[in-house]
């Protein structure tokens, strides 16, 4: 029994590492596809890599005049370079090229993250547009299933609680597990600090610009349930729970144990009657003789 308990508990606390260390890939990605991270650290990217590959604000200073004349006649300029085309509002172009560049940019990302799909999260992943990935169904997606993994977790917890002999072991032991998932996520901080300071690889960096802050959270909140766990072994709070789930099995066990029992408790009953009936018998038995003796006188 011990053996079996013991290797059923090895195996749901490598499960629950894994839902730990997917629910943390989990809300890394819903972070990162988040509108406000999208407009605060993606467009700043995105005006500088234009800016290198297409030189668009060369291009205003360049047709200066010619940008003030359409203006005056067009409420925005649509400019691209193949099979790109960023439009610019005219009324920004007065605060000056740079601005309405950063502008431009951050309309068309709006008009990217609320594009409508037909399809399925799965269907139009494989229809393979990458902005697919930026956009407000990606977020929607990722934020549900990182919430489902909740569920999971919660699930595995109770499994825990019910293997463990200690009961306040299964704070301890999650809290370990919970730290040990997010160990991997501070190599990825390493990877994204080194991939943000090449201009080409900026892009791919601020996809994992969130796991910092994915790692402290996974960090700090493993540790309080470690310090807790820990707390409740000081101050024997788990031993009580331990003794009370011993109390309740040794009550059932006490149920189970009475009826045969009350079958035991039938037999001095009778024994009881028996001896009375006897006494009795030789109580008449020593009158008669007692009697016969007395008639022979």
């Amino acid at each position: 029994m011990g053996f079996i308990r013991g290797s059923l508990l090895v195996l749901v606390s490598f499960l629950l590492f894994l839902t730990f260390l997917i629910s943390n890939v989990l809300l890394t990605a819903t972070l990162t596809v988040d509108y406000e991270n999208l407009q605060e650290d993606i467009v700043p990217v995105l005006v500088d890599v234009v800016e290198d590959q297409v030189n668009f604000s060369e291009t205003l200073v360049e047709g200066r005049n010619f940008v003030e004349e359409y203006c005056n006649q067009n409420s925005e300029i649509v400019l691209g370079e193949g099979d790109f085309s960023l439009e610019i509002p005219c009324q920004n172009i007065s605060e000056g090229f740079d601005s309405a560049l950063e502008q431009g940019i951050s309309d068309a990302v709006d008009e990217i993250y609320y594009e409508e799909y037909d399809c399925e999260f799965w269907d139009c992943l494989k229809q393979g547009d990458p902005l697919f990935l930026v956009s407000e169904r990606t977020h929607d997606y990722l934020k549900s299933k990182f919430l489902q993994s909740f569920l999971v977790i919660g699930v595995l917890l109770i499994l825990i609680f019910l293997l463990v002999v200690k009961k306040s072991n299964t704070l301890i032991l999650a809290g370990s597990l919970l730290v040990g998932s997010s160990i991997p996520f501070l190599g990825l901080q390493k990877l994204t600090e080194f991939l943000l300071t090449k201009d080409i690889l900026k892009f791919i960096g601020i996809l994992f610009s969130k796991v910092n802050l994915v790692f402290w959270i996974s960090f700090i909140t493993g540790i309080v349930l470690l310090a807790v766990g820990i707390s409740f072994r000081i101050f024997g709070i788990g031993l009580r729970i331990t003794e009370k789930f011993s109390q309740k099995k040794q009550e059932e066990g006490k149920d189970k144990k009475e009826k045969p029992s009350d079958k035991k408790l039938e037999k001095p009953k009778e024994d009881s009657i028996e001896k009375v009936e006897k006494q009795a018998n030789e109580k008449v038995k020593f009158m008669d003789r007692l009697k016969k003796k007395l008639g022979k006188k």
